[in-house]
């Protein structure tokens, strides 16, 4: 009986909202400088990964310095490369999860911004003056992207399926005690 109960926990468990493993999504980009500091900006090229879910409504991707739903990114601006996990500001998101729109600011020291739908334009700008000089510290250009989702099950399909395989398994105990 013991057993029975916590099985019946655990896929209750497993049908609350953001107790189920969620796999984040992973944004891919590059794009060419067309306008702006091109001569230390010719291109951008980089990834992000967050999980939608983790705060808020799941069509944004906010980063509040230290909790967000940022996960990683690792960008090459030029000739300079960066990573980490935390940023600052919002993108926005589609219904199949293509950025938007929005801006972050990144390693404390620059902001990109995409400025249409997928990402096609974007605009990068140094905050802080020291990647490249501040009478020219903005660029921006052209590019692409791509979005690698995966569809995750819901929590509540994760939890029927958690009480079906219970189920299962007390039926074969049944009936190996029964004979």
């Amino acid at each position: 009986m013991k057993k029975l109960v916590m099985g019946v926990l655990g896929s209750m468990l497993l049908a609350l909202p953001g107790l189920s493993a969620a796999v984040p999504m992973n944004w891919t980009y590059s794009g060419t400088c067309s306008w702006g500091n091109c001569e230390d900006v010719p291109s951008i090229a980089g990834s992000l990964w967050a999980d939608p879910q983790s705060y808020g409504s799941g069509n944004e991707i906010n980063e509040y310095a230290l909790f967000g739903d940022l996960i990683g990114y690792t960008f090459t601006v030029g000739e300079y490369s960066f990573s980490g996990t935390a940023g600052l500001g919002t993108y926005y998101l589609d219904s199949a999860g293509n950025i938007t729109g929005g801006s972050m600011i990144f390693a404390n020291l620059f902001a990109l911004e995409f400025l249409d739908v997928g990402g096609a334009t974007w605009s990068i700008l140094d905050t802080d003056c020291r990647l490249f000089s501040c009478r020219e510290n903005e660029a921006g250009g052209s590019g692409a992207y791509t979005n690698t989702s995966v569809s995750v099950p819901e929590p509540g399909t994760l939890g029927l399926f958690g009480l079906a395989l219970l189920g299962a398994g007390l039926g074969t105990r049944r009936r190996k005690i029964a004979k």
